[in-house]
């Protein structure tokens, strides 16, 4: 049987419609912040958020105020500024607008500090006063950083002329480097710095002259000998021995550690074959970080071995092993032995806990090794390159390049492409050195 279809008198349709237009009519609303944006501290160059929640009918449209005044390209409820300046300080707002109404948030304060001026940090020592050196490889210049009561650091000029090579042996910024790397202090205060581009040894007294210490500016070589007779191929990592009897030359053109005799004032090679890279635990590619753990006399030096990514070991005679890693092969694992994996670290210390650290470059990470070759991640998330500053895997940095620590056990490392100085506490917490506001 067919169905009817069922008819509406034209007032009950006129009733129904007119009860639609009022419940469409009662749904819209005016603007209202449901959460107000937070205050923000960030760094110079470091990626900041504000936040707020907004709600109301029709959808409001949203703009960002810097201290009242309109930022036209800042449209959503969450307002990035991706490269802060100092200038970028200030209170942040958002104002919310629809057909019924307006509304503007709360104040938030953007806090913007202002950092170390540094373009490539790679070299870093600190002294007992907790005084900062860092080389700058691209600027080829060294800083001078001291701490202030605030913990904020002061940075000075303490030799090199700003953006430009070369190897004079003077004063303050009238000496020049070509791309300065490692740095190691000596028990009197004396700095001493690998030149790269040199393939030298330079040393920067207390009063701030520069003079050549080993090798001799632009002649590349494998020569042993009298120190200024000796020959350097790109050396890049240094460090004393307990004594500071001995200086140990991560000679990475050559693949080969060096020692420089302060007493004899002679070079010779310690450790590796000349000319001969390799990836079996007897050999060396390009090694780029050394630190020296000395017992009785006797000294064992660990080595970032860049080429295989691998951490060496070098007993007192000479002999290579293979501490952590695995020749050869790439990777972020935490383990013991060859089960651990790194990507070409650079940089390594000793802590004063007996542990070594290890700025893991291309892992973005900072590993804990210690001397029995037990390998675990203290600072950042392994292979992803970042900047912000928490704790353990939630850290970022990008490109860590070396590392040292303080009395305390600070640790300091130069996050080469951020341009920044980081530190970490014992327990992995990850801070970032800020310069003072004038």
């Amino acid at each position: 049987m067919s169905q009817r279809p069922i008819l509406f008198p034209t007032r009950a349709l006129g009733i129904l419609f007119l009860g639609f237009f009022s419940a469409c009519s009662g749904s819209k609303s005016a603007p209202s912040i449901t959460s107000q944006p937070e205050s923000v501290t960030t760094v110079v160059g470091r990626s900041a958020e504000l936040e707020a929640g907004v709600k109301g009918k029709p959808t409001p449209d949203l703009v960002w105020q810097k201290d009242g005044v309109n930022i036209s390209s800042q449209t959503e409820s969450t307002c990035t500024i991706s490269d802060p300046k100092l200038t970028d300080a200030g209170g942040y707002t958002v104002y919310a607008s629809n057909s019924q109404g307006s509304v503007t948030s709360e104040i938030a304060t953007l806090t913007v500090l202002p950092v170390p001026t540094l373009y490539r940090p790679f070299g870093i020592a600190v002294d007992s006063a907790k005084t900062l050196y860092v080389s700058d490889a691209t600027r080829h210049t060294i800083s001078k950083l001291v701490p202030n009561s605030d913990g904020t650091v002061t940075q000075s000029l303490l030799a090199g002329s700003d953006g430009i090579s070369g190897s004079e042996d003077k004063s303050g910024s009238s000496a020049s480097f070509n791309s300065p790397e490692g740095l190691a202090l000596d028990a009197s205060g004396n700095l001493y710095v690998a030149d790269y581009g040199n393939h030298t040894i330079r040393k920067i007294d207390t009063l701030g002259a520069v003079t050549t210490f080993a090798g001799q500016a632009e002649a590349s070589g494998t020569v042993d000998g009298d120190r200024l007779s000796a020959r350097f191929n790109h050396p890049i990592g240094l460090a004393f021995n307990a004594s500071y009897s001995v200086l140990y030359v991560a000679d990475s053109g050559n693949h080969t550690i060096r020692a420089i005799n302060i007493k004899s004032q002679t070079v010779s090679t310690f450790a590796g074959t000349a000319g001969s890279p390799g990836t079996s635990s007897s050999m060396l590619s390009s090694p780029n970080g050394v630190a020296v753990s000395t017992s009785d006399d006797v000294d064992t030096l660990y080595v970032t071995d860049y080429g295989s990514s691998t951490i060496r070991k070098i007993t007192s005679s000479g002999g290579i092993s293979t501490l952590a890693g695995y020749a050869g092969d790439t990777g972020t694992a935490n383990g013991t032995g060859n089960g651990a994996r790194f990507n070409q670290p650079v940089g390594i210390t000793l802590h004063t806990s007996g542990y070594l650290l290890v700025a893991d470059a291309y892992n973005h990470a900072i590993r804990k090794v210690s001397t029995s070759g037990s390998v675990s991640t203290l600072a950042g998330e392994s292979g992803v390159s970042g900047n912000e500053d928490e704790s353990g895997s939630e850290a970022h940095f990008s490109r860590p390049s070396n590392i040292c620590v303080d009395s305390s056990g600070i640790a300091y490392v130069t996050d080469y492409k951020n341009g920044l100085i980081r530190t970490i506490t014992t327990a992995g917490v990850v801070g970032t050195l800020t310069s003072p506001v004038e």
